[in-house]
């Protein structure tokens, strides 16, 4: 994990027992540790796609607890994507994957195309109007622990949290995903 993006802190387990762990708030990037490349406003395609991730790193496990997408450009209408005219024509996919296998996807097979569409996935989702700049955002909040969450991730698995971008994105000012979880030494009971 990015230690400059994890804070250390002590938790209190449900044996009332102390171990350390730490808070992780981190991009999904394309080092998979929050190294490389976050913002995801470039040219993909579904045969190649950008794949921005999160992978604990061997001995760790982590878990999930939210993933927060957020999507800045010019303007921000129902049926676009950011400003995209007429939306994504192959979408964004949010899927977990363990040693390159797909195991979980959060979308259920429906890949977001337009800005309504996140609407689909998150009750807590908000845009807003102009802030002075000229360009308006949608933050969003998916929060795992709202239908029974947390999500693991395991490093010695080689565990994946997959944010795959299909289209041009670089007509968008920003994309980003961040998630925020916990990790733990692999092995206890989390």
């Amino acid at each position: 994990m990015n230690q400059n993006l994890s804070r250390s802190f002590w938790y209190r387990g449900p044996d009332k027992g102390s171990r350390a762990t730490n808070l992780v708030v981190q991009h999904l990037s394309t080092g998979g540790d929050g190294t490389g490349v976050v913002n995801a406003t470039g040219t993909y395609t579904p045969g190649s796609p950008g794949r921005f991730y999160l992978q604990p790193a061997a001995g760790t496990v982590v878990a999930l607890h939210r993933i927060m997408p957020f999507l800045r450009d010019s303007a921000m209408l129902a049926d676009r994507y950011g400003n995209i005219a007429n939306g994504l024509t192959n979408g964004v996919l949010l899927k977990v994957f363990r040693d390159g296998v797909e195991e979980l996807d959060l979308f259920d097979g429906v890949p977001v195309k337009t800005n309504a569409g996140w609407g689909h996935f998150m009750y807590d989702i908000s845009f807003t109007t102009s802030l002075g700049a000229g360009d308006v955002f949608m933050a969003g909040r998916y929060t795992m622990s709202k239908f029974g969450g947390p999500l693991i991730l395991e490093g010695d698995e080689t565990d994946t949290l997959e944010f795959i971008c299909q289209d041009t994105l670089t007509d968008l000012v920003t994309h980003t995903m961040i998630a925020q979880g916990t990790v733990y030494t692999a092995g206890i009971d989390y």
